[in-house]
């Protein structure tokens, strides 16, 4: 994903600009000295988060068709038109037009100033030595409600993301020997993704290892009633196996750095 927000990050923002967050619930506000809530009327949040998020210039046909996609061509065109004449008298009056316009054409104006929660996001988890801030600006799957089309393939792959830097940030921590910190990345982890087996078998070795059995106990019980309550189904044999040797304290006393590398990969990061 390319954002026209680049050159504006989490801190320094400078100047007056207009803060877009669409991680869970999404919200918008302007700020000067003090941040100010900007109302966004009917549909504009999400002609906005569109906008802000695929940035080129695009045909008002397109962008009709894509946020309009169970309405009539003309039916989508005239919902698109209403949409961006009140996003356009929402947004804070600026020296740059907000948003670049004619009669065919829709764009998000780069030099506008903004900073967007995803586009930080998206820069800062491709770089290792960012991952724990990166994991920490992630607020909740992306335009919380929203179940347009273009919105969940976004949204998956932003939570896939998200899972991948935490699993990185887990074992990284299993290396330099910081069980707490790596205790709380697998947690994390299990809650935005609650079935992932491997990384309750990396948690619950890591428990195991610093002698915590009670702990890995009810990690497991909760997770097995879990899988039981809301899928009906059982762990797999190998989760079943390993806790069944840490039951019986004969599980390999040290984290089960396998497991997570098998979460990760680099190349997405």
């Amino acid at each position: 994903m390319h954002s026209a927000v680049s050159g504006y990050t989490a801190h320094g923002t400078p100047g007056p600009h207009l803060r877009v967050t669409l991680f869970g619930e999404p919200s918008v506000s302007y700020l000067r000295d003090l941040p100010e809530d900007v109302p966004m009327p009917g549909r504009c949040v999400l002609l906005l988060a569109y906008l802000v998020l695929y940035p080129k210039t695009r045909m008002r046909e397109r962008i009709a068709s894509t946020l309009w996609p169970d309405s009539l061509d003309c039916e989508a065109r005239a919902s698109l038109r209403r949409t961006l004449h009140a996003l356009v008298h929402a947004l804070p009056k600026e020296a740059e037009s907000w948003i670049l316009m004619d009669a065919k054409r829709l764009a998000w104006n780069s030099r506008a100033p903004l900073w967007c929660d995803v586009d930080v996001f998206d820069r800062l988890s491709l770089n290792e030595a960012t991952l724990a801030t990166a994991v920490d600006v992630y607020g909740g799957d992306l335009l919380a409600g929203e179940d347009a089309e273009w919105v969940v393939e976004l949204r998956e792959r932003l939570r896939e993301r998200q899972v991948e830097a935490l699993a990185a940030l887990a074992e990284g921590c299993c290396i330099r020997g910081d069980a707490t910190g790596a205790a709380v990345y697998y947690r994390r982890l299990l809650a935005l993704d609650p079935f992932r087996e491997d990384a309750l078998r990396s948690l619950l070795g890591l428990l195991y290892a610093h002698g915590d059995r009670a702990r890995a106990a009810c990690e497991y019980r909760n997770f097995v009633n879990r899988l039981r309550d809301e899928l009906g189904v059982e762990p797999m044999p190998e989760t079943v196996a390993y806790y069944d040797q840490i039951a019986r304290g004969l599980a390999p006393v040290r984290p089960l750095l396998a497991d997570v590398r098998d979460l990760v990969t680099v190349g997405n990061l």
